[in-house]
Protein backbone atom coordinates (compact mmCIF):
# COMPACT_ATOMS: atom_id res chain seq x y z
CA UNK A 1 0.00 0.00 0.00
CA UNK A 2 2.80 2.33 0.69
CA UNK A 3 5.95 2.36 -0.83
CA UNK A 4 8.31 2.84 1.63
CA UNK A 5 12.35 3.30 0.46
CA UNK A 6 14.09 4.56 3.02
CA UNK A 7 13.24 4.65 7.23
CA UNK A 8 15.24 7.29 9.04
CA UNK A 9 15.81 7.41 12.69
CA UNK A 10 15.12 11.43 13.96
CA UNK A 11 15.49 12.54 17.42
CA UNK A 12 12.15 12.88 19.29
CA UNK A 13 12.86 16.05 20.84
CA UNK A 14 12.98 17.70 17.75
CA UNK A 15 10.11 16.35 16.44
CA UNK A 16 8.08 16.93 19.51
CA UNK A 17 9.38 20.53 19.28
CA UNK A 18 7.89 21.03 15.45
CA UNK A 19 5.12 19.28 16.23
CA UNK A 20 4.25 21.31 19.38
CA UNK A 21 5.48 24.64 18.42
CA UNK A 22 5.30 24.72 14.57
CA UNK A 23 1.78 22.79 14.10
CA UNK A 24 0.23 23.52 17.36
CA UNK A 25 -0.59 20.35 18.37
CA UNK A 26 -1.40 19.42 21.91
CA UNK A 27 -1.04 15.90 21.83
CA UNK A 28 -0.34 13.96 24.87
CA UNK A 29 3.03 13.37 26.09
CA UNK A 30 2.92 9.68 25.75
CA UNK A 31 1.80 9.89 21.96
CA UNK A 32 5.74 11.18 21.73
CA UNK A 33 7.14 7.34 23.23
CA UNK A 34 6.44 5.96 19.62
CA UNK A 35 7.76 8.44 16.37
CA UNK A 36 9.07 7.08 13.19
CA UNK A 37 9.83 8.58 10.13
CA UNK A 38 9.64 7.31 6.59
CA UNK A 39 10.73 9.41 3.35
CA UNK A 40 10.26 9.15 0.30
CA UNK A 41 6.38 7.25 0.33
CA UNK A 42 5.40 7.03 -2.96
CA UNK A 43 1.30 8.67 -4.05
CA UNK A 44 -0.51 8.18 -6.52
CA UNK A 45 -0.19 10.53 -9.53
CA UNK A 46 3.96 9.83 -9.04
CA UNK A 47 3.48 12.50 -6.01
CA UNK A 48 6.06 11.84 -2.69
CA UNK A 49 6.25 12.64 0.30
CA UNK A 50 9.27 13.64 1.93
CA UNK A 51 9.01 12.66 5.39
CA UNK A 52 5.61 10.99 6.94
CA UNK A 53 5.66 10.94 10.91
CA UNK A 54 4.01 8.49 12.64
CA UNK A 55 3.48 10.08 15.91
CA UNK A 56 2.15 7.37 18.54
CA UNK A 57 -0.13 5.44 16.26
CA UNK A 58 -2.80 8.22 16.77
CA UNK A 59 -0.83 11.76 14.36
CA UNK A 60 -0.15 10.90 10.92
CA UNK A 61 2.14 13.74 9.17
CA UNK A 62 3.01 14.37 5.53
CA UNK A 63 5.75 16.66 4.82
CA UNK A 64 6.32 18.30 1.39
CA UNK A 65 9.38 19.67 0.59
CA UNK A 66 9.03 23.26 -1.83
CA UNK A 67 6.17 21.81 -2.98
CA UNK A 68 5.58 23.38 -6.48
CA UNK A 69 2.70 25.87 -7.00
CA UNK A 70 1.94 24.54 -10.48
CA UNK A 71 1.05 21.40 -8.68
CA UNK A 72 -0.07 22.01 -5.87
CA UNK A 73 -3.88 21.84 -6.23
CA UNK A 74 -3.20 17.85 -7.72
CA UNK A 75 -0.38 17.57 -4.81
CA UNK A 76 -3.35 18.78 -2.25
CA UNK A 77 -5.91 16.61 -3.44
CA UNK A 78 -4.06 13.41 -3.19
CA UNK A 79 -2.33 14.03 -0.21
CA UNK A 80 -5.97 14.55 1.39
CA UNK A 81 -7.50 11.64 -0.32
CA UNK A 82 -4.60 8.80 0.08
CA UNK A 83 -3.51 10.44 3.63
CA UNK A 84 -7.58 9.89 4.65
CA UNK A 85 -7.89 6.91 3.54
CA UNK A 86 -4.58 5.65 4.96
CA UNK A 87 -5.68 7.78 8.65
CA UNK A 88 -9.25 6.02 8.73
CA UNK A 89 -7.49 2.33 8.02
CA UNK A 90 -4.65 2.76 10.47
CA UNK A 91 -6.62 4.04 13.11
CA UNK A 92 -5.20 7.60 13.68
CA UNK A 93 -6.85 10.39 14.98
CA UNK A 94 -5.47 12.87 12.66
CA UNK A 95 -3.88 13.96 9.55
CA UNK A 96 -1.55 17.25 8.98
CA UNK A 97 -0.12 17.89 5.99
CA UNK A 98 2.97 20.17 5.83
CA UNK A 99 4.25 22.36 3.37
CA UNK A 100 8.04 23.33 4.04
CA UNK A 101 8.97 26.08 1.71
CA UNK A 102 11.39 29.26 1.82
CA UNK A 103 9.06 31.19 1.14
CA UNK A 104 5.91 30.20 3.83
CA UNK A 105 3.99 34.02 3.63
CA UNK A 106 4.18 33.72 -0.21
CA UNK A 107 2.25 30.05 -0.49
CA UNK A 108 -0.33 30.05 2.45
CA UNK A 109 -2.98 32.06 0.68
CA UNK A 110 -3.11 30.10 -2.44
CA UNK A 111 -2.51 26.87 -0.34
CA UNK A 112 -5.17 27.07 2.09
CA UNK A 113 -7.91 28.02 -0.58
CA UNK A 114 -6.89 25.41 -2.25
CA UNK A 115 -7.02 23.12 1.34
CA UNK A 116 -10.58 24.61 2.16
CA UNK A 117 -12.17 23.64 -1.63
CA UNK A 118 -11.37 20.25 -1.25
CA UNK A 119 -10.67 19.22 2.30
CA UNK A 120 -13.60 17.88 4.59
CA UNK A 121 -15.30 19.07 6.76
CA UNK A 122 -14.29 15.86 9.82
CA UNK A 123 -11.78 18.74 11.54
CA UNK A 124 -9.44 15.75 11.54
CA UNK A 125 -7.20 17.08 8.11
CA UNK A 126 -5.30 20.29 9.10
CA UNK A 127 -3.15 22.00 6.57
CA UNK A 128 0.05 23.64 7.90
CA UNK A 129 2.41 25.91 5.77
CA UNK A 130 5.74 26.38 7.37
CA UNK A 131 9.78 27.58 6.85
CA UNK A 132 11.76 25.09 6.04
CA UNK A 133 14.35 25.74 8.18
CA UNK A 134 11.55 24.79 10.86
CA UNK A 135 11.58 21.18 10.13
CA UNK A 136 14.20 18.81 12.56
CA UNK A 137 15.49 17.17 9.72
Amino acid sequence: MVDVSSEAETPAGGVERFIRRELGCQCPEELFRHISRSDGVSLPGAYRVHHRLDIGHRLLVYIFREPPVTVLDELLRTACSFGIKERNEKGFNRLRIVLATSDPAGLEALARALFEQISPEDGRVHLHVVEQNALPF
